[in-house]
């Protein structure tokens, strides 16, 4: 991996949605004055800080004026203030602290509730796969959408006591500033203001430094979610297909798959911490000699016994809170870094999301009508490199009838079931669906949602479905040993059961739910002679259903009106059963 060159790519990467989008957004579909309640109650708590530490330093001050002339009853009321001082600045953090998390937690399910809804509407979390080359969305929507307000609310909240610092603070340096005379050529010249200058020039430099050499750990950052998140993927990969690996001898594959992709998540942490090693010293360089440049000024004052002890000490303080103030950025570098990355993941998966057609049409967009069958004429169906799979001039599937669509592997099957659904755009042509389409699709390797098997077989029922009737689908479809494991919780069925057995649930599911219209592909993968009879029962049962089957070979071909056999030259030879309009 050139990691340099992805480096170089990002730096100059402009994410097209800033942070103000996020937070426009989020403002003008969410509760105004709830939100302005938050804002206000930070901003005070934020001040109440701010002026405790004003306080903090005079109290500094007053403390080592009484430490130097031993006044024992004034130390001792200090004291007893500074305990007070110290629940005040608790109180008010903890508040900040609650009401921003509070915040950003709202922000945050706006956010995903908005970019989750995008993702899986109008079935882009599948065309974002097939179409786009995307890292894991899934993390993007968890960690990002959760880093990106907490990061942002947290940097402003800082921005925002710094600023009110700032003007505290430059106020009280420029009070306790001494005039410097200096005569220069017989002209004597009163500069005002020393400590708070030299307290300016320090952050200064600071920041210059801060951002000479750290400004690549935003680049690091993003990469480094990125690797991460790839080597999150492959380990994930492994435990959702285990027995396939396993079986198909893969592991030795996946042991150098993981070890390249834990490699260069290696190197980036590597540049990372070589990067934080020098932000850390720089940090630790500027806190460590904010208040003491200052402090070293007005020394010379001190020693000729102008200055007492306690105003050198509030100098020092006024100095470090100024500094702290002016150096934000350079203290909160790494949120920032963090949160630029985090801004530029989200931003590109909505770019990404953005860029898909709300609703994608094929070439002759599909039209509905009032009947209750599918109708398709002069259709040419193509495979996704625009090759041409499967060529028909006319058909009509009525309404209750039982299809068979016969096929060798590679002859378009499963792409013809995906066509009649609307879910395969690749093709020209006319298709016509019902209005109301209502229908379920069982693939040859279904998916089962992480549910106890009565709500999987009940998922697609729009009517109150008892417990024995459930049991009796299952009866119907060979799975009744499933039946004393209904209400059990905690099974993964996608993993225990066969792709056989996963099919078989779908037909239970079916013969519960009793769609309009039933698509099954390629059946006879789990179907042999001895299901026949089992497979031809349950078709029969759905007598409102218009089935629809795709297979290679057929065992029960007496239970369907038609037969369609599909060859590999794109030809479909009908054989029928009914006076069924079908053509070629």
């Amino acid at each position: 991996m050139n990691l340099k060159s992805e480096i170089f790519d990002a730096t100059t990467t402009r994410p097209r949605f800033s942070l103000w989008y996020f937070f426009k957004s989020y403002w003008k579909n969410s509760s105004k004055a709830g939100n302005i309640f938050l804002i206000i109650v930070m901003a005070l708590t934020g001040i109440l800080q701010v002026f405790s530490l004003v306080a903090f330093n005079y109290w500094t001050k007053f403390f080592f004026d009484a430490l130097q002339t031993y006044e024992t009853k004034k130390m001792l009321m200090l004291v007893i203030s500074f305990f007070i001082l110290t629940l005040v600045t608790s109180g008010a953090f903890a508040l900040n602290n609650y009401f921003s998390g509070f915040f950003s937690l709202k922000w945050r399910i706006y956010l995903t509730n908005d970019i989750k809804t995008r993702w899986l509407n109008n079935s882009r979390y599948d065309r974002l796969q097939i179409q786009n080359h995307l890292d894991n969305p899934e993390q993007r929507i968890s960690d990002d959408l959760n880093s990106l307000p907490q990061l942002t609310i947290t940097i402003a909240n800082q921005v925002f006591q710094s600023i009110i610092t700032l003007a505290a603070f430059t106020y009280q340096l420029w009070s306790l500033s001494e005039i410097w005379v200096m005569k220069i050529n017989d002209q004597v010249i009163h500069f005002s203001g020393i400590y708070l200058w030299v307290t300016l020039l320090n952050a200064l430099f600071f920041n210059i430094m801060i951002f000479k050499f750290g400004h690549n750990l935003i680049n690091l950052n993003y990469f480094n979610q990125k690797l991460t998140a790839n080597f999150r993927y492959i380990m994930s990969l492994i435990r959702e297909h285990s027995r396939k690996i396993l079986l198909q001898e893969f592991a030795n594959y996946h042991q150098e798959k993981t070890s390249a992709d834990f490699a260069s998540v290696v190197k980036n942490s590597l540049a990372i911490l070589r990067l934080d090693r020098l932000i850390s010293f720089i940090r630790q360089f500027c806190t460590g000699a904010a208040g003491v440049t200052a402090q070293l000024v007005a020394l010379p004052a001190y020693f000729i016994g102008h200055l007492q002890v306690g105003y050198i000490m509030q100098v020092g303080s006024s100095s470090f809170m100024l500094t702290q103030a002016l150096i934000v950025l350079v203290l909160a570098y790494e949120s920032v870094a963090q949160l630029r990355a985090s801004q530029l993941r989200t931003s590109e998966l909505l770019d990404k999301l953005d860029r898909l057609p709300a609703n994608e049409q094929p070439a002759n967009p599909i039209m509905f009508h009032q009947k209750n069958g599918i109708s398709l004429s002069n259709i040419k169906i193509f495979t996704p490199d625009n090759r041409e799979l499967i060529s028909l001039e006319k058909l009509y599937i009525s309404a209750n009838q039982k299809q068979l669509f016969l096929g060798k592997t590679g002859s378009g099957k499963s792409i013809l079931l995906q066509t009649l659904v609307g879910h395969y755009l690749h093709f020209t042509g006319n298709l016509t669906l019902p209005t109301d389409f209502n229908y379920q699709y069982i693939p040859q390797d279904p998916f089962l949602p992480n549910e106890d098997l009565f709500t999987l077989l009940t998922i697609y029922s729009t009517k109150e479905i008892h417990h024995h009737k459930a049991i009796a689908a299952l009866e119907k479809t060979g799975l009744l040993h499933l039946s004393d494991q209904l209400l059990t919780v905690g099974k993964i069925w996608q993993k225990l059961l066969s792709i056989s057995e996963k099919q078989k649930l779908c037909l239970a599911q079916a013969l519960l739910a009793q769609p309009a219209f039933l698509f099954i592909d390629n059946s006879d993968m789990f179907l042999d002679k001895e299901n026949a009879n089992c497979f031809t029962g349950c078709i029969q049962q759905l007598t409102s259903t218009t089935v629809i089957v795709s297979a290679n070979s057929a065992n029960y071909m007496d239970c369907f009106d038609n037969v369609h056999e599909l060859s590999i030259s794109s030809e479909l030879i009908v054989e029928n059963k009914y006076d069924i309009e079908c053509e070629i």
